[in-house]
């Protein structure tokens, strides 16, 4: 009997413990599938932002795909406008000197002739500017100096009045300048060229020559230089204070350019101006 007690005890105590080892791996059942809902549920948390996340961003990149379309229609129409402005100022130039030839066919005065011509070419001057930028492909805020005072050259050329043959001699850098620069740099040639082709070789003067040198230091310091080997200027003309048209409006047109104009009056006449570029 006390055999039978000894083994249903051990018995007894083999199934408490096969109890407890049962309920023990029942219980960590239990926290490995709360433990597993808990982990699913963070990856479905953070699967659904990701897909919001992917979803913004792909709204955001057709917006982005949609602003840069605009943008760039707005360029478009933008440059065409650019193109019409100054197509449109082009030919109202053209037009005011249209008028003037008209006013001067009914002028006998020299002088007054010569100051409408002076006009003309001033407000040409203006329209070669205006002209190179409505026909250049490229910025429409720039301007291409060796084209434009080629250009310029060519017209001042062919529309004086004498049929004396100068020679030109031309050393621009390839310099673009701002249009708000290369206003008055153009009318400061045009007046220095024109003076010169004027005044500068009376009669049958010998090789009559003018040199135009436009270069930039590294600094981005401009230097223009106008000079002919002509007569030069009067000995009795006061450079600082002549009463003409010429000088003082370099001078002025220097001063807006924030540079400084030096004149050289013999041999021939030399006309230096130097500005920092923009």
């Amino acid at each position: 009997n006390k055999i039978l007690r000894n083994a249903f005890g051990a018995g007894a105590v083999l199934l408490i413990l096969l109890l407890a080892l049962l309920y023990s791996r029942y219980r960590t059942k239990q926290r490995s599938n709360r433990l597993l809902q808990i982990r699913q549920k963070e990856i479905d948390d953070t699967n659904c932002r990701l897909h919001q996340l992917n979803v913004r961003q792909q709204g955001l990149l057709e917006e982005k795909v949609r602003l840069l379309e605009e943008k760039e229609r707005l360029l478009e129409e933008k440059e065409w406008l650019m193109r019409e402005v100054h197509h449109r100022v082009r030919n109202n130039l053209q037009l005011i000197i249209s008028l003037l030839k008209m006013q001067t066919a009914h002028l006998r005065d020299e002088l007054a002739l010569s100051a409408f011509g002076d006009i003309s070419t001033r407000i040409y001057t203006i329209s070669l500017i205006h002209q190179q930028l409505y026909q250049d492909q490229g910025d429409m805020t720039m301007i291409n100096m060796p084209d434009y005072v080629s250009g310029l050259v060519g017209f001042l050329d062919e529309s004086r009045r004498t049929e004396q043959r100068i020679g030109f001699t031309l050393e621009v850098a390839p310099i673009r300048l701002d249009v708000s620069q290369s206003v008055p740099v153009g009318l400061i040639l045009n007046e220095a060229i024109s003076n010169a082709i004027k005044y500068a070789f009376p009669g049958d003067y010998i090789d009559p020559r003018i040199s135009i040198i436009l270069r930039q230091d590294e600094d981005r310091t401009i230097h223009l230089t106008v000079s002919d080997n002509g007569v030069g200027l009067p000995a009795e003309l006061d450079i600082e204070h002549s009463s003409s048209m010429g000088l003082p409006l370099i001078r002025t047109l220097a001063i807006q350019l924030e540079g400084q104009v030096t004149v050289y009056p013999r041999p021939g006449t030399t006309i230096d101006l130097t500005f920092r570029r923009e």
